[in-house]
């Protein structure tokens, strides 16, 4: 995997398309049985630089990655960490295509909703009853 440089070396204005490249470069060159060890620093990078991608491929594959990175955290019932994944996730799903990606927009949706839920973001309010 490439060695990424501090953030803070990087001139703001370049640093969204510099992620994207770290992104896009790791997720190329990571091979399939190593990608989930490398799933963070890999969505992270492509994270930092989603505002510019606009290839509808692109973005529902990364949309796809965010779940899968979701996981872990979820599973270890750190759920404000994979929150911030499906939240990613799923605004990377354009509304256009939601219908045409139904399974992963449900996955993001279910997911971000449960996480929400369980950190108390939903804004639901318990009853003391």
């Amino acid at each position: 995997m490439c060695r990424k440089p501090p953030n803070s070396l990087i001139p703001e204005e370049l640093r969204a398309a510099t992620n994207l490249r770290i992104g896009r470069l790791a997720r190329a060159h990571t091979p399939p049985e190593k990608r989930e060890e490398a799933i963070f620093e890999i969505v992270n990078q492509l994270n930092r630089g989603a505002a510019l991608i606009t290839a509808r491929d692109e973005r529902e594959q990364l949309a796809e990655l965010n779940l899968i990175a979701a996981s872990a955290p979820r599973a270890a019932t750190a759920y404000a960490s994979a929150l911030t994944y499906l939240t990613a996730g799923a605004a990377l799903l354009l509304e256009r295509f939601m219908e045409r990606r139904h399974e992963l927009t449900f996955a993001l949706e279910l997911n971000r909703a449960e996480c929400e839920f369980l950190t108390g973001r939903a804004g639901w309010k318990r009853s003391s009853a």
